[in-house]
């Protein structure tokens, strides 16, 4: 099969790229750059749909095009894996690259909210010069109680590494409101570069189910660090051009990037409902991501107040945090950006295998 990528009118550096295929299970394949048939790491993900084949795409110039043979193979060897994933308490995993913590289940299966989050720790590039940056996602409701986890689930991989969980919403009574997916998946990337997609879906069993907009837990929250590193912010600027602390907060923007004593972006989907998402920022620093400020109309319906999922109905949401150990330039933004909300176009030239 030959795969050919189409950088379309942007420079694409570093950018994780995925197609969906029809592939028999638990095949083994391998994917070779052309010309030169050189491998490159994939990943093959399974959905609902069938399976996703993902690889990271180092360096690919405007306009230009990049061919990829896949090939089937009846065993492949293991790939050494940077990646490592171990349960460190119950129900509590955590992921390290090359050695170093950079994913952790946050929570507990007693906590009220649990949430996936991850952590950053000394020994690396970005991780030390974040400080601990600490970032959390997840939805609540008003009558939300408390999130009874069903799994909570490690991958690890070539291309990436990610940690899922699903859960039930219950209400005052123990009834069952909904159910929830968090993922959090961060791919493989230079040590200087790091990017991490938060996805969080909310299916309502029995509705009405109201959601709460208390941006004290924020859809996506990122909390300074605490530690003996961390800095206060001495930049921010968002996709808008604003400049100040005053003319983000409270603002709708695809992106906002903070620095610090490192740099980070959070890129909001243009699929999410309410793009583009309002950005809160609290005295203290913390951001936290308000799609529901911007949503003035959702399924054709006015939105008043906080969202209503009737039975049957999902809300979902898409975000991407960029962090880079370097001082940043905004067209270096612009572009991470440009790979989350619109990726290369994937070709399929020829549907035979070799």
């Amino acid at each position: 099969m030959l795969l050919r990528v189409h950088a379309g009118p942007h420079s694409r550096r570093h950018c994780p790229v995925s197609i969906q295929l029809e592939l028999p299970p638990n095949q083994a394949l391998i994917l070779l750059q052309e010309p030169g048939r050189r491998p490159r790491a994939c990943q093959v993900e399974t959905t609902s749909a069938g399976s996703r084949l993902w690889w990271m795409l180092s360096r690919l110039e405007p306009g230009q095009t990049m061919d990829y043979r896949l090939k089937r193979v009846a065993h492949r060897k293991q790939p050494v894996s940077r990646w490592r994933s171990e349960e460190i308490g119950p129900g509590q995993w955590q992921i390290a690259l090359a050695g170093v913590p950079v994913m952790l289940s946050a929570a507990t299966k007693d906590e009220a909210i649990p949430k996936i989050g991850p952590f950053f720790a000394p020994g690396n590039t970005v991780e030390q010069a974040i400080g601990g940056l600490r970032i959390s996602a997840a939805l609540s409701g008003i009558s939300h109680q408390r999130t009874q986890v069903s799994t909570m689930r490690p991958e690890v991989g070539p291309v990436f590494a990610r940690l899922q969980r699903r859960g039930s919403w219950l209400g005052p009574a123990g009834e069952w409101l909904a159910d929830e997916r968090v993922t959090c998946t961060l791919f493989a990337t230079p040590a200087r570069l790091r990017l991490y997609d938060f996805d969080v879906a909310l299916h309502a069993v029995a509705g009405p189910v109201r959601l709460a907009t208390d941006v004290t837990a924020g859809l996506l929250r990122i909390e300074p660090g605490s530690g003996p590193q961390s800095a206060p912010m001495r930049k921010l600027t968002n996709s808008s051009g604003a400049t100040t602390l005053e003319e983000v907060r409270d603002q709708p923007a695809v992106w906002v990037h903070v620095a610090s004593q490192s740099e980070f972006a959070i890129f909001d989907h243009p699929s999410n409902p309410g793009s583009p998402n309002t950005w809160r920022i609290g005295d203290d620093g913390v951001i936290a991501a308000d799609p529901f400020a911007a949503l003035a109309q959702w399924r054709g319906r006015l939105v008043d107040d906080p969202p209503v999922l009737a039975a049957g109905e999902e809300l979902a949401f898409r975000y991407r945090l960029c962090l880079q150990a370097d001082d940043v330039k905004q067209a270096s933004i612009r572009a991470h950006y440009l790979d989350f909300a619109f990726p290369p176009r994937i070709e399929i030239v020829e549907n035979t295998w070799q």
